[in-house]
């Protein structure tokens, strides 16, 4: 990897990192939704489809610009409880004046049943956040989307000339101060877990409003758009740190509230990251069963490597390092420039959940990083990473479904995943705070099930690079339930 690519892998990670923490509702009023958006979004699939995805771009114009979709790249929108009322207006109505999805017990059959129980399992989350979870409430982290990722993605994966993407980031900076004033009223008792992990990521966006954009704009020449973005950064940076001190003095102190949302909400998190009608019962047996098996591989293949005064130990850890940033830069480049059908894909990106996103360029970095297995050390460190993933997943389902402590699940992950204890105190946090991101695991475990079974089914016909193309057309969709759909590709019937 040359070291142009590896920094963007290292900044779109960061990304990835803020928007795996991105609400699913982001609320505007009509006055302040940027109308010029829904005209640069084309019409996908569906009307009742493509009447969701504007208005979900207009509500979230970071999104927005995430998706390549550029009509509001200079806005950001403050979260207030007026404009939360207003969204949860919106999508009830919505809701009553569509038929629901059947459930997909085992994956769609046409590309509408697809879309259409995407479509349904956005808007049962939407309502589970708005109602219930509430994580504007109960996680300052939940701002970051819009006070960083959004900087991020108009720097490292938004495209045009510099000075264009300065102007707008200097514009979404001027709304800064606003979105941070915002959070101050909206939260309220988060968990001392959410807010100590929330300091430390704000403290990565300061290092990007003071060091990142002065560097990115050391060269340009439009005075214009200097003085603005100098002015602009100026401002969001005081109220930043304005904003770290409160977190720091008044909310760590008031931080009682508990990280776990129970086992009820969790399943309805898991039934709308997949569009299935999964059980937690059932996630959670195959998750043990799937660490087990990972962990002995992991084992077996560690017993092969002979480590000689932590050098092959360290390369491990640059294995997995590499792997991880080419997981972000496969969601860059798609986001950039989707592959296949850009409508399609884009419309699949808009609907469904962030996990399957995450799991599709983990899926795509894993047939470069992971194919090598002649190495004994690539090997191992291939079947870390999935050691890994699987045990986020494993301390998610104790967290949320059995109410254990991050304690308790970093303990469990070093035990049964092993790990260092800071390595699993990390992976714990993420569980404890990113329910939702850590579904990723199962996708791939679906990915993997999926190509068996059209192997199976193809016998000597099975193709891999046919799979992988089948594979593609259905991107991003959670695989549980476009499955169907790729095996039809492959003539499978």
């Amino acid at each position: 990897m040359n070291q142009r690519l590896r920094g963007i892998a290292v900044v779109a990670a960061l990304a990835l990192g803020a928007c795996a923490m991105a609400l699913t509702i982001l609320p505007a009023c009509a006055a302040t939704r940027p109308a010029g958006i829904a005209r640069s979004i084309p019409a996908a699939g569906p009307k009742r489809v493509a009447a969701f995805i504007r208005h979900s771009f207009s509500v979230r114009p970071h999104e927005a610009t995430r998706a390549g979709i550029h009509g509001a790249d200079g806005l950001l929108v403050p979260v207030t409880e007026a404009l939360i009322d207003s969204e949860r207006a919106w999508v009830a109505d919505f809701a009553a004046a569509g038929d629901p999805a059947p459930a997909l017990a085992r994956g769609a059959t046409s590309e509408a049943s697809l879309e259409a129980a995407l479509l349904d399992a956005r808007i049962r989350r939407i309502r589970l956040d708005l109602d219930e979870l509430r994580p504007f409430e109960v996680d300052p982290g939940a701002y970051r989307p819009l006070v960083d990722g959004s900087i991020r993605d108009l720097l490292f994966v938004s495209t045009g000339p510099l000075s264009t993407r300065l102007r707008y980031i200097a514009r979404r900076l001027e709304h800064v101060p606003e979105v941070l004033r915002a959070a101050q009223v909206n939260l309220d008792h988060p968990s001392i877990t959410a807010t100590e992990t929330a300091i430390e990521a704000y403290g990565r966006t300061l290092e990007l409003y003071r060091r990142d954009l002065p560097w990115f704009a050391r060269d340009l020449r439009d005075a214009t758009v200097l003085a603005d973005l100098s002015e602009a950064d100026t401002l969001a940076t005081h109220a930043l740190l304005g904003f770290i001190e409160w977190l720091q003095v008044d909310v760590r102190m008031r931080s009682t509230g508990t990280v776990s949302i129970g086992a009820d909400r969790y399943a309805r998190v898991l039934t709308a990251e997949t569009a299935t009608s999964v059980t937690l019962d059932q996630v959670a047996q195959r998750v043990q069963g799937e660490l087990q098996r990972s962990r002995a591989r992991r084992d077996s293949i560690a017993g092969v490597v002979r480590f000689a005064g932590g050098e092959d130990t360290a390369l491990v850890a640059r294995r997995i390092a590499t792997a991880d940033s080419a997981a972000a830069v496969a969601v860059a480049r798609a986001l950039r420039r989707p592959p296949g059908n850009r409508a399609r894909w884009r419309a699949r990106a808009a609907l469904g959940p962030a996990s399957a996103l995450d799991a599709w360029a983990e899926h795509v970095a894993g047939r470069t990083f992971d194919a090598d297995t002649t190495a004994p050390a690539r090997r191992l460190a291939a079947e870390s990473r999935r050691l890994g993933r699987r045990a986020r997943l494993a301390a998610v389902i104790d967290i949320h479904a059995h109410a254990a402590t991050v304690d308790d699940a970093a303990a469990m992950i070093a035990s049964r995943a092993g790990v260092d204890s800071a390595t699993a105190r990390g992976l714990a946090v993420r569980a404890a705070l990113e329910p939702g991101s850590a579904v990723a695991a199962l996708h791939l475990l679906d990915y993997a099930a999926l190509r068996d079974e059209a192997g199976a089914r193809l016998g000597a016909r099975f193709d891999p690079r046919a799979f992988e193309r089948a594979l593609t057309a259905e991107a991003p969709s959670p695989p549980a339930a476009a499955g169907n759909l790729v095996l039809r590709r492959l003539g499978v019937k």
